[in-house]
């Protein structure tokens, strides 16, 4: 699978593949909802009453996704590796976004930082 190549900066393009794979990795806006019905509106997997945040609060608790697939088997693989692609993308362009501003310091619970170049 060949994914197109973006600008640096900006969210990843998102990989569709044949829908007839269960597996296949999707755009993250297709993976994830949120329905007042549902949850009270909490971001749900599609077809699921799955948590997005429960992938998060996993891999941060330091579980691997493939637990986290075995504990919510109506998660399929390809949904869990789009929201966490989404996720990275959207984390990129926070972070580069903020140094571009500098408007308020970054904060560094979070671990970032800003490399400031220097013109030649």
């Amino acid at each position: 699978m060949v994914r197109p190549r973006t600008k640096r900066g900006t969210a990843p393009a998102p990989v569709v593949q044949s829908p007839a794979r269960e597996d296949a990795t999707t755009d993250s806006a297709a993976v994830v909802r949120s329905d007042p019905d549902v949850l009270r509106g909490t971001p749900v997997f599609i077809s699921t009453r799955v948590p997005a945040r429960a992938l998060f609060d996993d891999v941060a608790a330091g579980e691997l996704p493939a637990e986290f697939l075995d504990h919510f088997p109506t998660v399929t693989r390809g949904q869990a590796v789009a929201a966490l692609a989404r996720a990275n993308g959207l984390l990129a362009a926070h972070v580069h976004s903020a140094c571009r501003v500098r408007a308020a310091p970054t904060p560094p619970a979070l671990g970032w930082a800003c490399r400031r170049t220097t013109g030649a």
